[in-house]
């Protein structure tokens, strides 16, 4: 992990504050972990077959997008919430 630094002021002296943080934020995580998992699925239907068939009943795609949502939203508060804590704690929690 690594360290955020910040100054304030504090009865006119500066006082050095800092915690642990991950080098990247929460959401570009989540984001780059559902692209991958989406390009992993679209070779897995492309390979069964055409990747029309996945969009053949778009009442099947609508139903299902708030699914998806709510699992990426999911994931996002998991990496946001053991932020402050270390990569084990991650592995343990996810």
């Amino acid at each position: 992990t690594a360290t955020e630094r910040w100054a304030s002021l504090d009865d006119g002296k500066v006082v050095w504050q800092e915690r642990r943080a991950y080098p990247f934020s929460p959401l570009t995580v989540v984001l780059i972990d559902d692209a991958v998992q989406l390009t992993i699925a679209l070779f897995v239907v492309a390979s069964k077959s055409t990747l029309s068939a996945l969009w053949s009943d778009r009442a099947l795609v609508l139903k299902m997008l708030p699914l998806g949502v709510i699992y990426a939203l999911g994931e996002m508060l998991t990496l946001r919430s053991v932020q402050k804590s270390s990569g084990p704690v991650y592995v343990v929690v996810a």
